[in-house]
């Protein structure tokens, strides 16, 4: 039996790392540089992740039904946490929204 969907989740959570790599080395330059330009692309990619992980996190989801694996459960635990914490920014922006129109 293929694993499809456990390794399209599997390539998933490493984009999803990657990706985040990218915004701890753009975060370094984030006084350096044009601090608009700099927090536009960090927005960007971690919006990126949020969509990649939710994806990823289906596809984690839909590959129970395949044989257990390192891959499946470390792709599992990876858009789990990165779901959550897309969740966590979504909310904290959404208080931050709201308590600055009142």
């Amino acid at each position: 039996m293929t694993q499809k969907n456990t390794n399209k989740a599997f390539k998933l959570s490493i984009i999803c790392i990657i990706l985040t790599f990218l915004i701890v080395i753009l975060s370094s330059f984030h006084e350096n540089a044009s601090f608009y330009v700099i927090s536009t692309i960090i927005g960007v990619l971690t919006f990126m992740i949020g969509i990649f992980s939710i994806i990823g996190f289906f596809n984690a989801m839909k590959s129970f039904k395949e044989k257990n694996s390192f891959k499946k459960i470390m792709a599992l635990l990876v858009h789990s946490g990165f779901v959550l914490l897309f969740i966590y920014i979504l909310a904290a922006n959404g208080k931050d929204f709201i308590s600055f129109f009142n």
